[in-house]
């Protein structure tokens, strides 16, 4: 595993971390009686997710290597997959630790976060596979931030109406199309057959697609009891 003491891991956190206290403080000011520590969180989580899917799908479509060819698959580690790799993992650190401190999320997302710690440190210590690990970031932080923003709708009261359909369908469509179609077509058909994979990143990577599944079935019994139960 990688030391999560070395200095660019700590930097990252701190970074993150810092960010967040800074934005609490902020709106803390904005709202003046009302502390906002779960605003100023899920604002980190938007920009965490903003910034590392564009580096994760950079890396893929722009500067290689294509992880959807098993030949690419566990190739040392380009200097733009190792820094995508500790930023992300500085923020996976943060958001545990403020999960486990305020017990806002469940065994699940707490799980999740485990396994992507442990997937980045297993990547940054042995120098490879992050052709694959800023893939599935990319591509899977891209709907985070429909989550954050149909929370941030409902503390504004505006999360209602033909606002409420559109960002529900939207993220539910985005998200069981990413985890379900794009993410079982990688793990099934290319990390998981791959013979040069170790056996600690099929089990790592088996987590995090059963996590994903769980997710999206979720998601879709959320929508199928909201909009579809009453209609079927």
């Amino acid at each position: 595993m990688a030391n999560f003491a070395s200095p660019a891991i700590l930097g990252s956190f701190l970074l993150w971390t810092n960010l967040y206290l800074l934005l609490w403080a902020f709106l803390r000011h904005l709202r003046q009686s009302e502390a906002t520590a779960e605003s100023a969180c899920r604002a980190v989580t938007v920009l965490h997710a903003l910034l590392l899917s564009g580096l994760g799908l950079a890396s893929m479509f722009f500067f290689g290597p294509w992880p959807f060819d098993a030949n690419n698959l566990a190739k040392p580690n380009t200097q733009l997959h190792t820094d995508t790799i500790v930023l992300s993992l500085g923020y996976f650190l943060f958001d545990f630790s403020w999960c486990v401190l305020t017990k806002t999320e469940g065994l699940v997302m707490l799980l999740h976060h485990a396994v992507s710690i442990f997937g980045f440190g297993y990547v940054l210590r042995s120098g490879r596979y992050g052709c694959e690990a800023t893939g599935v970031l990319g591509v899977s932080e891209l709907t985070n931030p429909l989550l954050q923003l149909r929370w941030f709708l409902k503390r504004g009261g505006l999360y209602s109406g033909a606002v409420e359909r559109a960002v529900d369908w939207t993220f539910a469509t985005l998200f069981c199309c990413i985890r379900l179609g794009i993410g079982s077509a990688f793990f099934l058909f290319v990390l998981f057959p791959a013979s040069q994979v170790e056996t600690v990143v099929r089990l790592g990577s088996t987590g995090f697609y059963v996590i994903s599944i769980i997710f999206s079935f979720q998601i879709a019994l959320y929508m199928y009891n909201k909009y579809l139960k009453n209609i079927i």
